[in-house]
Protein backbone atom coordinates (compact mmCIF):
# COMPACT_ATOMS: atom_id res chain seq x y z
CA UNK A 1 0.00 0.00 0.00
CA UNK A 2 1.10 3.70 -0.51
CA UNK A 3 0.88 6.36 1.38
CA UNK A 4 -1.57 8.17 -1.23
CA UNK A 5 -4.00 5.09 -0.38
CA UNK A 6 -4.91 7.63 2.82
CA UNK A 7 -5.60 10.55 1.04
CA UNK A 8 -3.34 13.37 1.56
CA UNK A 9 -2.43 14.92 4.55
CA UNK A 10 -4.37 17.47 6.22
CA UNK A 11 -1.73 18.26 9.14
CA UNK A 12 1.70 19.10 8.48
CA UNK A 13 4.53 17.82 11.12
CA UNK A 14 6.84 20.47 12.81
CA UNK A 15 9.90 19.42 14.49
CA UNK A 16 12.04 21.18 17.43
CA UNK A 17 15.19 22.26 16.85
CA UNK A 18 17.67 21.58 19.56
CA UNK A 19 18.42 25.34 19.01
CA UNK A 20 15.10 26.78 20.24
CA UNK A 21 15.20 24.29 23.15
CA UNK A 22 16.03 27.94 25.65
CA UNK A 23 12.78 29.28 24.89
CA UNK A 24 11.19 26.21 26.05
CA UNK A 25 13.08 26.96 29.51
CA UNK A 26 14.36 23.43 29.12
CA UNK A 27 16.97 23.88 31.65
CA UNK A 28 16.10 22.82 34.80
CA UNK A 29 18.86 23.16 36.93
CA UNK A 30 20.58 26.03 35.66
CA UNK A 31 24.41 27.42 36.62
CA UNK A 32 23.28 29.60 39.59
CA UNK A 33 23.28 26.12 41.50
CA UNK A 34 26.23 24.63 40.45
CA UNK A 35 28.85 23.78 43.42
CA UNK A 36 32.40 24.26 42.22
CA UNK A 37 34.58 23.76 45.36
CA UNK A 38 35.44 20.60 46.03
CA UNK A 39 38.57 21.44 48.67
CA UNK A 40 38.68 19.92 52.31
CA UNK A 41 39.35 22.92 55.32
CA UNK A 42 42.91 22.40 56.02
CA UNK A 43 44.09 21.31 59.33
CA UNK A 44 44.93 25.25 60.49
CA UNK A 45 41.13 25.87 60.06
CA UNK A 46 40.15 22.65 62.05
CA UNK A 47 42.33 23.01 64.84
CA UNK A 48 41.61 26.79 65.87
CA UNK A 49 38.07 25.61 66.69
CA UNK A 50 38.04 24.96 70.27
CA UNK A 51 35.80 22.56 72.36
CA UNK A 52 32.99 24.92 73.07
CA UNK A 53 32.75 26.04 69.51
CA UNK A 54 32.42 22.56 68.39
CA UNK A 55 30.05 21.75 70.94
CA UNK A 56 27.70 24.48 70.14
CA UNK A 57 27.77 23.38 66.67
CA UNK A 58 26.38 19.77 67.77
CA UNK A 59 24.35 21.18 70.98
CA UNK A 60 22.82 23.98 69.11
CA UNK A 61 22.45 27.37 70.70
CA UNK A 62 19.44 25.95 73.05
CA UNK A 63 21.43 23.61 74.93
CA UNK A 64 20.04 24.76 78.01
CA UNK A 65 16.54 24.01 76.81
CA UNK A 66 17.34 20.59 75.45
CA UNK A 67 19.17 19.28 78.54
CA UNK A 68 16.67 20.08 81.32
CA UNK A 69 13.69 22.05 80.13
CA UNK A 70 11.85 20.92 77.54
CA UNK A 71 12.95 17.65 76.80
CA UNK A 72 12.79 16.37 80.30
CA UNK A 73 8.91 17.27 81.03
CA UNK A 74 8.59 15.72 77.53
CA UNK A 75 9.60 12.58 78.21
CA UNK A 76 8.14 12.84 82.00
CA UNK A 77 5.03 13.31 80.52
CA UNK A 78 5.21 10.04 77.89
CA UNK A 79 6.44 8.09 80.70
CA UNK A 80 3.15 8.85 82.85
CA UNK A 81 0.82 8.21 79.66
CA UNK A 82 2.24 4.84 78.98
CA UNK A 83 1.87 3.79 82.80
CA UNK A 84 -1.80 4.59 82.53
CA UNK A 85 -2.23 2.01 79.73
CA UNK A 86 -3.79 -1.22 80.44
CA UNK A 87 -3.24 -3.95 77.79
CA UNK A 88 -5.83 -6.95 77.83
CA UNK A 89 -4.59 -10.49 76.47
CA UNK A 90 -6.57 -12.30 73.67
CA UNK A 91 -8.01 -15.33 74.82
CA UNK A 92 -6.01 -16.79 71.54
CA UNK A 93 -2.81 -16.38 73.34
CA UNK A 94 -3.73 -17.56 77.18
CA UNK A 95 -2.63 -20.83 76.52
CA UNK A 96 0.70 -19.36 76.60
CA UNK A 97 0.30 -18.16 80.20
CA UNK A 98 -1.07 -21.57 80.98
CA UNK A 99 0.99 -24.06 82.57
CA UNK A 100 1.10 -26.28 79.88
CA UNK A 101 2.70 -30.40 80.34
CA UNK A 102 5.83 -30.78 78.57
CA UNK A 103 4.23 -32.84 76.27
CA UNK A 104 2.46 -29.67 74.62
CA UNK A 105 2.92 -28.61 71.11
CA UNK A 106 5.54 -26.44 70.40
CA UNK A 107 4.01 -24.38 67.48
CA UNK A 108 0.45 -24.00 69.64
CA UNK A 109 0.03 -25.72 72.98
CA UNK A 110 -2.34 -28.99 71.83
CA UNK A 111 -1.63 -31.30 74.39
CA UNK A 112 -4.06 -34.03 73.93
CA UNK A 113 -1.47 -37.44 74.25
CA UNK A 114 -3.61 -39.11 71.46
CA UNK A 115 -2.61 -36.09 68.50
CA UNK A 116 1.35 -35.32 70.00
CA UNK A 117 4.44 -36.91 68.69
CA UNK A 118 8.27 -36.55 70.51
CA UNK A 119 10.67 -35.73 67.99
CA UNK A 120 13.97 -37.83 69.11
CA UNK A 121 16.04 -35.53 67.56
CA UNK A 122 14.94 -32.35 69.15
CA UNK A 123 13.13 -33.59 72.16
CA UNK A 124 10.28 -31.52 70.89
CA UNK A 125 6.42 -32.62 70.89
CA UNK A 126 4.45 -31.76 68.21
CA UNK A 127 1.25 -32.13 67.00
CA UNK A 128 -0.22 -32.91 63.53
CA UNK A 129 -2.39 -29.87 63.49
CA UNK A 130 -1.87 -27.35 60.80
CA UNK A 131 -2.56 -23.99 62.37
CA UNK A 132 -1.05 -20.98 60.13
CA UNK A 133 2.17 -23.46 58.56
CA UNK A 134 1.56 -24.83 55.12
CA UNK A 135 1.67 -28.61 56.64
CA UNK A 136 1.21 -30.33 59.95
CA UNK A 137 3.17 -28.82 63.13
CA UNK A 138 5.44 -31.89 63.43
CA UNK A 139 5.69 -32.49 59.50
CA UNK A 140 6.79 -28.97 58.93
CA UNK A 141 9.38 -29.17 62.32
CA UNK A 142 10.54 -32.18 60.43
CA UNK A 143 11.39 -30.68 57.40
CA UNK A 144 12.91 -27.84 58.71
CA UNK A 145 14.64 -29.39 61.31
CA UNK A 146 16.12 -32.10 59.06
CA UNK A 147 14.77 -34.61 61.44
CA UNK A 148 13.29 -38.06 60.99
CA UNK A 149 12.47 -40.21 63.80
CA UNK A 150 9.69 -39.71 65.98
CA UNK A 151 7.92 -41.36 69.19
CA UNK A 152 4.46 -41.67 70.15
CA UNK A 153 3.12 -40.33 73.88
CA UNK A 154 3.06 -43.12 76.22
CA UNK A 155 -0.70 -42.35 76.87
CA UNK A 156 -1.97 -42.69 73.52
CA UNK A 157 -3.85 -45.11 71.73
CA UNK A 158 -0.85 -47.15 70.83
CA UNK A 159 1.57 -46.32 74.02
CA UNK A 160 5.12 -45.07 74.11
CA UNK A 161 5.98 -46.22 70.45
CA UNK A 162 9.19 -45.41 68.22
CA UNK A 163 7.43 -45.58 64.43
CA UNK A 164 9.63 -47.70 62.84
CA UNK A 165 9.20 -50.31 59.72
CA UNK A 166 7.88 -53.44 60.70
CA UNK A 167 9.88 -55.53 58.53
CA UNK A 168 13.64 -53.78 58.45
CA UNK A 169 13.38 -51.17 61.44
CA UNK A 170 13.72 -47.97 59.57
CA UNK A 171 12.68 -45.04 61.23
CA UNK A 172 12.59 -42.72 58.89
CA UNK A 173 8.67 -41.40 59.14
CA UNK A 174 8.86 -39.70 55.89
CA UNK A 175 9.36 -43.87 54.02
CA UNK A 176 7.15 -45.31 56.06
CA UNK A 177 3.57 -46.44 55.56
CA UNK A 178 0.57 -48.13 57.30
CA UNK A 179 -1.14 -51.64 56.47
CA UNK A 180 -4.11 -52.25 58.93
CA UNK A 181 -4.24 -55.57 60.39
CA UNK A 182 -7.68 -58.32 60.88
CA UNK A 183 -7.40 -57.56 64.18
CA UNK A 184 -9.07 -54.38 65.26
CA UNK A 185 -5.50 -52.92 67.61
CA UNK A 186 -2.88 -54.01 65.27
CA UNK A 187 -1.16 -51.53 62.46
CA UNK A 188 1.66 -52.30 61.02
CA UNK A 189 3.64 -49.83 59.48
CA UNK A 190 6.42 -50.58 56.33
CA UNK A 191 8.80 -48.96 54.61
CA UNK A 192 8.95 -48.37 50.97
Amino acid sequence: MSVEAYGPSSQTLTFLDTEETELLGADTQGSEYDFTDFTLPSQTQTQGQTQSQLDSQVNGPDEALHNGGIEHSVAKAASQLLAELNFEEDEEDAYYTKDLPLHACSYCGIHDPACVVYCNTSKKWFCNGRGNTSGSHIVNHLVRAKCKEVTLHKDGPLGETVLECYNCGCRNVFLLGFIPAKADSVVVLLCR
